[in-house]
């Protein structure tokens, strides 16, 4: 039940970042009690902000050249608050108890034959491989930058074609695993 109730403030928290229109300073200083309160080492969180600064840069940019500069740097700041937060949660929440979660979540799923349990287990397995997949397209890029290759947006296709092929082996292995468990 305690794990319920983080998921709860969790997903509160993450919304309202999102939805708050003023007092930014606020969700800073908040992050920063999780922080110091969770023990949280300062040092690898900001590690995990520079992960996604190139996506977070990207949304910014695009925001800032459709909408305008204002509102892309909100949005940026707002998805580095979130990285903050689900960094935070994610070192005291570990799969299974996210997988727990959410088989209480969709417990109602019964009335329409849905097993709860089926539910959690894949979201459980769709985040553990999130730093699979991002290790995978780190060992890509480096391959082809040892090999002096220059990343283009034209020639992405360098790099997808081995992602993809990598990603449906590791799904095959894990659909293997399953059947060998009698999953």
């Amino acid at each position: 039940m305690k794990k319920l109730l983080e998921f709860i403030i969790f997903i509160s928290y993450t919304i309202l970042i999102f939805n708050l229109r003023k007092g930014l300073m606020i969700i800073f200083i908040a992050n920063m009690i999780f922080m110091v309160v969770l023990k949280i080492n300062l040092k690898k969180a900001l590690y995990n902000i520079l992960d996604f600064g190139f996506i977070i840069l990207i949304t910014t940019i695009i925001n800032s050249l459709i909408i305008n500069l204002s509102v892309g740097l909100m949005i940026g700041i707002r998805l580095i608050f979130v990285c903050n937060t689900t960094y935070i949660f994610s070192r005291n929440f570990t799969y299974m108890d996210l997988a727990n979660v959410v088989e209480k979540i969709f417990v109602f799923m019964k009335l329409f034959n849905v097993e709860p349990k089926s539910i959690g287990l894949i979201v459980c397995i769709a985040v553990a491989f999130i730093p699979i997949l991002k290790h995978e397209l780190r060992g890509i890029l480096d391959a082809l930058k040892t090999k002096g290759y220059k990343i283009k947006i034209t020639k992405l296709n360098v790099i997808l074609q081995p992602f993809f092929t990598s990603i449906l082996k590791k799904v095959d292995q894990i659909e293997e695993a399953m059947l060998a468990k009698g999953a």
